[in-house]
């Protein structure tokens, strides 16, 4: 999707919800067969959370005082990534192996990717032809 609206998070959310209702073979089967993972790029904003490139929503039963996990109820931890690549740089914190990730989809937008630069055979594959 190519579109900037105001409620990105909410409508990814939403996106996210229906693909794993989808992995259901009928409304008899409330045991999720698959854990479902969804990955949004936002390539033309900065994360709301300076600094962090990467954001994960996903649902972990907590207990509502303390906020401890209670393990093991939920098979499949689905979960939903937020993915800002406008600054590759921004956020320090990430292993080397996802800065370059970060990095090399930020240089295709820009249609220059400067192979030499990465370490990760992946990418040299994956962006030969740019």
């Amino acid at each position: 999707q190519h579109v900037n609206y105001s409620q990105n998070f909410e409508r990814f959310y939403y996106y996210h919800l229906a693909a794993i209702i989808e992995t259901l073979k009928s409304y008899q089967d409330y045991c999720f067969p698959k854990t479902v993972y969804t990955l949004v790029f936002f390539t033309d904003r900065l994360s709301p959370v300076s600094g962090k490139n990467i954001l994960v929503h996903d649902a972990e039963m907590k207990a509502f005082i303390d906020g401890e996990v209670a393990n093991k109820l939920f098979p499949h931890k689905h979960r939903l990534f937020f993915i800002f690549t406008k600054a590759p740089e921004a956020d320090t914190r990430l292993s080397e192996e996802c800065q370059e990730w970060i990095q090399a989809i930020h240089e295709t937008l820009k249609e220059e990717v400067y192979l030499h630069q990465f370490k990760t055979q992946e990418i040299k594959t994956l962006f030969f032809f740019f």
